[in-house]
């Protein structure tokens, strides 16, 4: 590009230079402090009317800094072995690479495919005049879950869908009636129907109880369905749902917990592990398996699931994993200690 300046010199003790740029662009001065013609202009070496004392602009590293102006993952959570795309934009660097033997990338701006076999951190790091700059981004893979109730199975697939069969007597399987899965010919494979649990949701975990199944959705919420006598569905009824037609789907209600990253269906009760490690239970508590210091069941009415404690771990302490059973739940907590409470 070629860029046309004009140029007034006026002479006297200082030698002062005003340079403009005639196509509109920003106005240059350049006012050297001493006599005798130093040259501001160059920064070039020496003294008097050769030039006065300069020295390297990208000395230091100086320069614009590099920017990871956006890195992505899409999806950024997957069941099994499928296609993740990394993508990125990048300003003011000359080269990027990334770490986990992916290589080379262009600093600009592009994507990639990947195809994680587990949970993994893809690094970019970038180098430019004025230093690197690195950002993570994280896939996180779930593998194909089966996992055993009370009398029925599901499994989580490769596909995200989720499947159950066996007992059916309360609507555990959601698909709308409660006629057993799996108990004559024709009814698996094809023939069984992945259960709906809402439009673009997929199933992240599933956790069944004796008769009914909760689960978390990619967006963390939580689901459950099936037998609901002790408000173990936590959604402020205690009707079976997944039993008859037009229950599943957009038409379940969520469980208003918040989000949640872990999920425990016991007996006739529910826990969740909030993201923040907090454990919240629903459902039964004449055991105390709730865990909030009174016998009340708790998320058959309408204002039960608002004013649900957590329960008390102790101080500073979370839970990194949870399970339930008839009437006792229990905790792994983050110093490696478990707790339960009910009976």
């Amino acid at each position: 590009m070629v860029r046309i300046f004009w140029c007034l010199a006026l002479l006297g003790a200082v030698l002062s230079v005003d340079c403009r740029m005639v196509a509109g662009y920003e106005d240059l001065e350049l006012t050297p402090t001493g006599t005798g013609g130093q040259g501001a202009a160059d920064g070039g070496g020496g003294s008097g009317a050769s030039g006065g004392s300069g020295g390297d602009a990208g000395a230091g590293g100086s320069g614009p800094q590099v920017t990871i102006t956006m890195l992505t993952a899409e999806p950024d959570r997957i069941v099994g072995s499928r296609q993740v795309e990394l993508a990125w934009e990048v300003e003011n660097a000359d080269s990027c690479e990334f770490d986990e033997g992916l290589g080379e990338a262009a600093p600009y701006w592009g994507t990639v495919q990947v195809k994680p076999s587990s949970t993994t951190i893809y690094t970019l790091t970038c180098q430019g005049p004025g230093g690197p700059a690195s950002q993570d981004v994280t896939a996180t893979v779930y593998g194909v879950t089966l996992v055993g109730g009370g009398g029925f199975t599901c499994a989580r697939v490769h596909n995200n869908n989720l499947k159950c069969f066996g007992s059916n007597s309360a609507g555990q399987l959601g698909i709308g009636d409660t006629d057993n899965r799996g108990d004559v010919s024709g009814e698996m494979g094809a023939v069984l129907l992945p259960i709906d649990v809402g439009a673009g949701h997929n199933v992240l975990v599933v956790d069944p109880g004796d008769e009914h199944t909760c689960v978390i959705l990619d967006d963390n919420n939580v689901k459950c369905w099936g037998e609901n006598s002790r408000g173990q569905l936590g959604i402020g009824i205690t009707e079976d749902q997944g039993d008859d037609p037009g229950e599943m789907g957009d038409l379940l209600a969520w469980v208003t917990v918040g989000g949640a990253d872990g999920i425990a269906a016991g007996g006739r009760h529910s826990c969740a592990k909030l993201l923040n490690g907090n454990v919240k239970c629903w459902g039964a508590n004449d055991q105390g398996q709730l865990g909030i210091g009174h016998a009340n069941d708790v998320g058959g009415l309408g204002t039960d699931m608002q004013n649900l404690p957590e329960v008390q771990l102790g101080a500073n302490r979370t839970a990194t994993m949870l399970v339930a059973g008839t009437a006792h739940s229990c905790a792994l907590l983050d110093d490696a200690t478990v707790k339960c409470w009910g009976a």
